[in-house]
């Protein structure tokens, strides 16, 4: 009983728990205050009017409190907190009434509510009992001021008095509790902090003590790993150059795969491998060893690196490596080695080897361990080969005596049996020798007068062999001094293309720039003085080429690229290329395709194109009257056709004939040569530089066939190009030159450049092009007249097509070039635009690029006809139509009304294929117009059934859709021609894969996707095939458009350093470059470009050139490569020599990209927007 008493009235604790024991701790303080309180108030009960009721009030406050201790103890201290609150506002509340108001001291019990609120549940829990005591007051006071409170509990003075101390001491105590809870909590709090400091302190040894186990462990597992990745390279090495070295393998066979497998894996450039023949090493295999100073080199056992290792039976490594040792030689890299090592192999501890190997670094630890396993291994593999040599010799040589004395024994029993017989037959001839002998002794006499004749014509031989071998060695050394002289040729030709080209390029520059007359000062005839030095500076340009050509092509340096070429496509562009020359010199051009013939032929289009067009040339230029003839046919049988492995099926013969003035049979041979020609007097009629007919036979040989020629003076020639109609029908021998036949064939020489007598197409003169239109209005046009505009070098098919207009109540201009039909465009803004794509000077493909790419030009409709086939790229370029020459009336016709009906059609009707709502709604607004209608289809089949139906000039497409994919719709629409000249645009959010994308462009005309600029980019495509006038779309929507065409912006500014040691050509292109806003800086050689470089810090650009003195552009790229502050400074290499691999040489030494000279400028400005952009 007295132990649970104890118990009771000790205070609680709860080891678990530190907080909950501090607050059960206040709570049990504030219990025992209270009961204190009481054992008081029981003292003050007598002075009472009601003395029982009261007793018993504060009994069973006693027994309550008695209970809340025994819940703090069972660790309900939250709850006995909150009831304990709650009970004590109660409590007060219900005194205060009773006792008949706020005016009494029980009004104090309300402190103490707040602040045992406070105290035992916090804050927040004092605010909400502030704001309800403060209720509770408010409410008695109420009800007290209007007399409803009457007094049930009177107050003594006495009573009164005692009251208030209660509460004081009340709060008196709980203010005690509350700093003995705080000082707890402080002291608490000081000692979690040493423990924490402590603790900290532990954690921080072990820490450091984990750090380094984890470093020392990383350290070994790492040095394991190391160790590991050695010894699996190693394994890997030696099972790959085992697997060289198994099987039955001559000496030499594996000398040769030891040797390469060992360079291959050790990655050294050099080895060679010697076997020892007795007391000498002599070399047996080889790789990448060119140099030698002897036919087999050798050493004995101690001699050199490589003896003494045999004779230390050790691997021995040389670092300091002689100068005058064999360098390393690749195509583009000589060097020399900085480490040679020695490795013998030994058998049965005899030295069966050395191979020596030398490489530009030196060996690492790794590849020495890798050597010293390599050698046992070797050493085997030679020895079996050794013992396998040896026995299949002894094994031979022993069936070869077996065979032997098989052959002797049967020619003993032979000869046994022929004694026999020539025994008796002895005796029968006896006699007749002895009769015989007189004759003999003649015919002895007689044989040794021949033997001697014999012997004086055998020294009749020997000198006249001797007498070859002379020649022989004579022809060899003339040989090797023609390679030489072609070589130094084509050096020769090489560099003074650069010396020609360098000069050259500033006059073309400045001539071009004068003509121009961009600054309007010069008179009349200094443009035209102008002009005449670029013209004349053109043609000395041309010639160049064609010395180059030359060059090239001897040098094997010519590109080739074969595909598929139809014949109708060669013989219609030469057509359309000599109609003018045809018509100029009243010559018929007749074009004759056997009809027997496959219609296309896998060869080089371009050069076969080149041949046919010199040889047509020619016949023009050595013809005055009659008829050229062109004819695709099978060919001839010839020696040369069989020589050339080409037969009549596998070939076709594409045939010039001409009624000129025929060439002689002693001149047939000449003429291709190069520089030759049928006349090379100083009276002849004909120019030309002789190099017609060389590079003609040179492309026929690459192109796998050959060129022959019949030919009789005043009847005409006949050249014939034979080729292959697929390329693997012509062997590497039809490539060769065909050996000479009799007259009347003769096959070309072989070292014969190119030359064009006649140039059907001509290059265009500055002067024309700076020209004005060749018609103008003569009149202003009237509001509701149309203009078309006709660009047709052909005069009569122009005056047509300007007949048909005017009938279809159009004005009409036309010109018979690009550049003035562009001049008239834009001075006229037509309403229509017909176009021929052959077209001297720019093609009618630049015409229509300009035109497209021209925000103010693009909406005008534009008609194609031309020679050439109908083609999509026209369709994808945004033409209306396409009618392919010879027309029709009928088909003129339609083409008129096509373009009247779309001029009279102002608005345009497009499809948009998009499952997605918003992104539909984006695309309205983005294109929506007064000018365009908009039909909106979410499933493709439905897309489907509205292109059955009607017709849309445009169509976008997104690639998801619900019912099938976009791939699938353009599938679709591919096989079926209801929509086969819409352009399609795809636009997708998806990231399309690189078969994706070729297949998209195998149908759709451009392909969008979503991106920074793809709204933009929408815009302009549709626009464009749409024919929108774009200054009729709002003013963002221009400035949308105009921004894509801003192609200068990046260029405004930037400063460019130009490296040349030429001052013309330096002028020239600062000239040109400062028009374009852009800042230059002139260094004359590398050496001065390096230091400008270090000085000024804002350079965005060098043009290197690469020939020049004291330090060349290549150096210079490189040494400029090797600051890291300009790795990504751009780098255009300049250079004249344009030959195979240049470009492959100075992208190798750092430069970003390559221009050959003359310097186009439009070129160059492009490559400038490139990189400077980037």
């Amino acid at each position: 009983m007295w132990s649970w008493i104890r118990r009771l009235v000790a205070p609680p604790v709860f080891e678990d728990d530190a907080e909950k024991t501090n607050a059960a701790q206040i709570l049990n303080g504030v219990v025992w205050f209270n009961i204190m309180v009481w054992v008081l108030v029981l003292g003050a009960l007598p002075f009472t009017e009601y003395p029982y009721l009261g007793l018993g009030i504060v009994s069973g406050l006693m027994l309550f409190a008695i209970g809340v201790l025994l819940a703090l103890h069972r660790g309900h201290v939250q709850a006995v907190g909150q009831g304990f609150v709650v009970f004590l506002w109660i409590a007060t509340s219900a005194l205060i009434a009773l006792s008949g108001g706020i005016n009494n001291p029980e009004t104090s019990g309300f402190v103490i509510v707040i602040m045992a609120a406070g105290l035992l549940l916090g804050i927040r829990s004092a605010i909400f009992y502030a704001s309800l005591t403060l209720l509770s007051a408010v409410g008695i006071y109420i009800t007290e001021i209007n007399g409803l409170l009457p007094q049930l509990i009177p107050m003594e003075p006495f009573i009164s008095v005692v009251v208030t101390w209660i509460n004081i001491l009340g709060i008196t105590g709980i203010f005690y509790l509350a700093l003995s809870s705080l000082e707890k909590a402080l002291r608490s709090a000081r000692t979690n902090e040493d423990k924490l400091a402590e603790n900290n302190i532990t954690l921080q040894m072990l820490a450091a003590s984990l750090e380094d186990q984890v470093i020392e462990r990383t350290a070994s597992a790492e040095s394991a790993k190391n160790a590991l990745e050695i010894e699996l390279w190693q394994i890997s090495q030696l099972a790959q150059i085992n697997n060289l070295m198994r099987g039955e393998q001559d000496i030499v066979t594996l000398a040769a795969n030891v040797i390469k497998g060992l360079c291959q894996a050790l990655d050294v450039q050099v080895g060679a491998l010697f076997l020892r023949e007795e007391q000498h090493f002599k070399l047996i295999g080889s790789y990448a060893f060119s140099q030698r100073k002897q036919a087999a080199p050798q050493f004995g056992l101690g001699e050199g690196l490589g003896g003494q290792a045999a004779l230390e039976k050790q691997i021995l490594v040389l670092d300091e490596v002689p100068v005058d040792y064999m360098p390393i030689q690749t195509g583009l890299f000589e060097g020399r080695p900085r480490q040679i090592t020695a490795i013998p192999f030994l058998f049965d501890d005899q030295v069966l080897g050395v191979i020596e190997i030398a490489s530009l670094e030196p060996l690492t630890t790794k590849k020495l361990k890798f050597l010293q396993r390599f050698t046992e291994n070797a050493g085997i593999a030679f020895g079996t080969a050794l013992a396998r040599m040896q026995v299949n010799n002894l094994l031979r040589q022993t069936q070869e005596q077996a065979e032997q004395l098989s052959v002797r024994e049967e020619e003993l029993r032979s000869t046994n049996t022929e004694l026999k017989i020539q025994s008796d037959f002895l005796r029968t001839s006896q006699e007749k020798l002895q009769a015989q002998q007189a004759h003999l002794e003649v015919a002895n006499a007689e044989l040794e007068e021949k033997t001697q004749t014999l012997q004086e014509q055998r020294t009749i031989l020997d000198q006249q062999n001797r007498d070859l071998r002379i020649a022989q060695h004579d022809l060899q050394i003339k040989a090797e001094e023609l390679t030489l002289a072609n070589r130094y040729k084509s050096d020769f030709l090489a560099n003074m293309s650069h010396e020609l080209r360098t000069p050259l390029n500033s006059l073309l520059i400045l001539a071009r720039m004068l003509a121009d007359n961009t600054e309007g000062n010069l008179t009349e005839d200094q443009i035209k003085s102008a002009q005449v030095i670029y013209n004349s500076g053109s043609d000395l340009l041309n010639l160049i080429n064609d010395i180059l050509d030359l060059s090239k092509v001897e040098a094997g340096r010519m590109a080739f690229h074969f595909e598929q070429t139809a014949l109708t496509e060669i013989t219609e562009i030469l057509q359309v290329q000599f109609a003018p020359v045809s018509a100029e010199k009243n010559l018929p051009l007749e074009v004759i395709i056997d009809p027997d013939l496959p219609k296309s032929i896998e060869t080089d289009s371009q050069r076969l194109r080149q041949i046919v067009k010199n040889l047509l040339s020619n016949a023009f230029k050595f013809t005055e009257s009659g008829t050229i003839t062109l004819r695709i046919t099978r060919p001839a049988a010839s020696p040369q056709l069989e020589q050339s492995h080409l037969t009549r099926e596998n070939a076709i013969a594409i045939q010039v004939r001409d009624t000129g003035i025929g060439i002689p049979a002693e001149k047939q041979q000449q003429i291709f040569e190069a520089f030759q020609q049928a006349d090379g007097s100083t009276s002849r009629r004909y120019g030309g530089t002789g190099l017609g007919l060389a590079i003609v036979r040179e492309m026929a040989l690459h192109l796998g066939g050959f060129v022959t020629v019949e030919s009789q003076p005043n009847e005409g020639s006949v050249f014939s190009v034979i080729v292959p109609i697929k390329q693997d029908t012509a062997s590497p021998e039809s490539r060769t030159h065909p050996q000479e036949a009799a007259a009347p064939q003769k096959p070309l020489s072989r070292s014969a450049p190119s030359e064009v007598a006649v140039q059907p197409k001509v290059i265009p003169s500055l002067k024309e092009l700076a020209s004005p239109a060749s018609e103008t209005l003569d009149h202003p046009l009237q509001p509701g007249e149309k203009l078309l505009l006709v660009i047709e070098d052909d005069p009569t098919f122009a005056d047509i097509l300007k007949g048909f207009a005017q009938k279809k109540g159009f004005r009409c201009l036309s010109t018979p070039r690009g550049e003035n039909g562009l001049d008239l465009v834009r001075r006229y803004k037509p309403q229509a635009i017909i176009l021929d794509l052959n077209l001297p000077g720019i093609s009618g493909w630049d015409v229509l690029e300009a035109l497209k790419n021209d925000p103010e030009l693009r909406h005008i409709p534009v008609h194609i006809m031309s020679a050439e086939n109908e083609n999509i790229q026209a369709y994808q370029r945004g033409v209306i139509g396409f009618l392919t020459k010879p027309v029709s009336p009928e088909s003129l016709n339609e083409a008129f009304s096509e373009i009247e009906t779309f001029i009279e059609r102002q608005i345009k009707t497009l499809l948009l294929i998009e499952d997605d709502s918003n992104t539909r709604h984006s695309i309205i607004q983005l294109l929506s117009g007064a000018d365009v209608e908009i039909t909106e289809a979410w499933l493709g089949q439905a897309a489907l059934d509205l292109l059955k139906s009607r017709h849309f000039d445009c169509i976008i497409l997104d690639l998801s859709l619900p019912d099938m994919s976009g791939f699938e719709l353009l599938e679709n629409l591919h096989h079926n021609d209801y929509a086969v000249k819409s352009p399609i645009i795809v636009y997708t959010g998806r990231d399309l894969s690189e078969e994706e994308n070729h297949q998209l462009m195998r149908y759709a005309d451009s392909v969008i996707v979503k991106g920074v600029k793809s709204p933009e980019r929408l815009l302009d495509e549709t626009a464009l095939f749409l024919h929108r006038v774009v200054a009729d779309l709002s003013i963002e929507k221009q400035k949308a458009i105009q921004k894509l065409y801003r192609r200068d912006e990046a260029l405004r500014g930037k400063k460019i350093l130009i490296v040349d040691d030429d001052m013309r050509n330096s002028f020239a292109l600062s000239r040109l470059l400062s028009e374009r806003d852009l800042k230059v800086e002139i260094a004359p050689n590398g050496q001065r470009a390096l230091e400008m470089l270090e000085q000024i810090l804002d350079i965005e650009l060098v043009l290197m050139d690469v020939m020049m003195p004291v330090m060349d552009g290549l150096e210079t790229t490189q040494r400029i490569r090797q600051n890291p502050r300009f790795k990504n400074l751009p780098i255009l290499a300049l250079t004249a020599k344009a030959m195979k691999g240049d470009r492959e040489q100075c992208l190798a030494a750092g430069a970003n990209d390559y221009l050959s000279k003359p310097v186009d400028p439009d070129r160059l400005f492009t490559m400038l927007r490139v990189w400077l952009y980037n």
